[in-house]
């Protein structure tokens, strides 16, 4: 079993189950549970103050350090930077989650890239023993962050699950983050699983899911640049402008034959 490092409080015991909910600012508080993890009976420290981090609350530091930030007033357990640091810092005790990019090379085809890799990748395991790791950063986002067809995202991950384990038996490796829980996205998840199936013949090994929290429109830019469509809840400029409706919400790649799947 994985060990939670000892200034860590767990608020559940043994098993931690959760939603992430990153966003792109610069610092965004996340809430986290790993299903299917389990991590020891007793994660308490004898002694608990007002300062020891949580387990389950987490920040993302997306464009500036996280040293920038004093996340011990937040009791920041741990964090992510959409990358994988072979020196990460680890302020207050707080737990670094390192991120494997993704890049499909070609529409149609499962031939994929990564970072990083190599040497570099070597290293950041090797700096990062017992991490949780992260494959892919929404991979269900069109034309943005990782943009894979379900069959190039199953197979990203069949490569790198069996990398991160044969070099650290004891890495948790989470199924890339899609950008929200809806009926569509997680649909984009089944495609994923069924092509792991098909190909590799075995069910899909997973060590919990990586979950974005976005509260997301559901349809796509063209819908709502028509004014006919105007939400009834909208509150950008006037005249209407649909582009303020929908930002960050493509389609998956690949979802149905209609989506451009």
């Amino acid at each position: 079993m994985k060990q939670l490092r000892p200034s860590c409080l767990s608020a559940l015991p043994s098993i931690r189950r959760a939603i992430w909910a990153p966003a792109a600012g610069a610092i965004t508080a996340l809430v986290l549970m790993l299903p299917t993890i389990a991590y020891g009976q007793d994660t308490t420290p004898a002694t608990v103050d007002a300062t020891t981090p949580l387990c389950r609350l987490g920040v993302n530091a997306a464009s500036d350090p996280i040293e920038k930030f004093d996340i011990a007033q937040l009791r920041t357990g741990f964090y992510i930077d959409y990358s994988a640091d072979a020196s990460p810092v680890h302020p207050n005790g707080a737990e670094y989650m390192p991120i494997i990019g993704l890049e499909q090379i070609q529409r149609g085809k499962d031939d994929y890239a990564y970072h990083p890799n190599g040497a570099a990748l070597d290293a950041a395991i090797a700096a990062n023993l017992g991490a949780t790791w992260i494959i892919g950063n929404e991979p269900d986002r069109r034309y943005y962050q990782n943009d894979m067809e379900p069959a190039a995202y199953a197979r990203a991950y069949h490569d790198l699950y069996r990398l991160l384990k044969s070099k650290d038996p004891n890495a948790t490796v989470l199924a890339g983050a899609i950008v929200q829980p809806t009926p569509l996205r997680l649909q984009y998840l089944d495609l994923v699983l069924r092509a792991y199936v098909a190909k590799y013949r075995e069910p899909m090994p997973v060590d919990g899911w990586a979950i974005h929290n976005f509260i997301l429109n559901e349809r796509s830019c063209e819908y709502y640049l028509d004014p006919a469509h105007r939400p009834p809840d909208y509150d950008g400029p006037e005249p209407y402008n649909g582009a303020y409706v929908c930002w960050g919400r493509t389609f998956p790649p690949a979802s149905a034959p209609q989506m451009d799947w």
